[in-house]
């Protein structure tokens, strides 16, 4: 699990610091080092469009950890 841990903290503050061409090629980058790793990682996607999930230890689409959240129409604006 430290692996996974040190990916995404890695990638998150060296690959944060680019634009998004710079992100598909640290994305390149990285994946070649998770497979010398012998990690699994989702093929689908940028580096960037997962989460590890420390609890079911398994990476996780960010989309996926996001509560829906639903406007009460019936409160005021204000």
């Amino acid at each position: 699990m430290i692996k996974e841990i040190f990916f995404f903290a890695f990638t998150w503050s060296i690959g944060c610091t680019t634009d998004l061409e710079g992100r598909a090629k640290f994305d390149k980058y990285l994946r070649e080092r998770i497979v010398k790793a012998s990690m699994p990682f989702p093929e689908e996607g940028l580096i960037y469009d997962y989460v590890w999930d420390v609890d079911e230890k398994e990476w996780k689409s960010w989309h996926n950890t996001i509560k829906e959240y639903n406007v009460n129409v019936a409160l005021p604006y204000n």
